[in-house]
């Protein structure tokens, strides 16, 4: 994400989970049409919320190359519906700080390790707990489900346009869905400019010789 001095700048890469919203008007005002048997006297609205990674920065650079920057990272997604509303529960590991990093630098902001152990047994239903037979006839499945988040963030100063260009050409290098873009700017490459035409020679007059001046007898 590129971001200009003292700007605030996003990024999200996610869906828009809908969330339904019901009013009531008050107890006496909700009955039934009897035309067409739906429920009268609700008001209903939906809200869309943003889930999948977000990125909110803002950037401030002194003159020795040191970044301050305000951040404010988020990471969520929607769960699985287990409310009458409708409604999915949404996960979410967020991070807000300031840090403060040479350009070029890479610093850790944060780290989340998170382990879900589950374990269920099957068979049949008495032989089952019988300590010698439960391995006979009966299952033990072990499930074991682990979560590492690590955010980090390297902030680069960007202060003319051949460093850049210089960036663009090391991030489309990582990317194999740019490898078309690459082939044809290598098979037309740019030609450097013209030498500036040749400056005329100088042209020098030889001195001419001073006159004496009369001395003094």
């Amino acid at each position: 994400m590129l971001v200009a001095n003292n700007q605030e700048a996003q990024i999200n890469v996610g869906q828009q989970i809908p969330i339904v919203q019901t009013y009531y008007n008050g107890l006496n005002n909700i009955g039934t049409n009897p035309n067409t048997g739906n429920s009268v006297g609700t008001t209903g609205s939906v809200q869309y919320l943003s889930t999948g990674v977000t990125l909110d920065v803002k950037p401030r650079v002194n003159p020795g190359g040191l970044v301050y920057l305000d951040i404010q990272q988020e990471v969520s997604n929607p769960g699985p519906v287990t409310s009458d509303s409708g409604n999915p529960p949404i996960n979410q590991r967020l991070i807000q700080t300031q840090v403060a990093v040479q350009s070029g630098e890479t610093l850790l902001l944060g780290g989340l390790i998170q382990d879900n152990q589950t374990t269920s047994e099957s068979g049949l239903p008495l032989i089952s707990r019988v300590p010698f037979l439960k391995h006979l006839f009966g299952t033990t499945t072990n499930g074991k489900n682990r979560t590492e988040l690590i955010v980090l963030i390297t902030p680069r100063v960007i202060s003319n346009s051949d460093e850049a260009r210089q960036v663009t050409q090391e991030y489309t290098r990582q990317f194999q869905s740019l490898q078309p873009m690459r082939e044809e700017s290598d098979s037309h490459p740019q030609r450097p400019p013209p030498p500036p035409p040749p400056m005329p020679p100088a042209v020098t007059e030889p001195l001419k010789p001073q006159e004496e001046m009369p001395r003094d007898q």
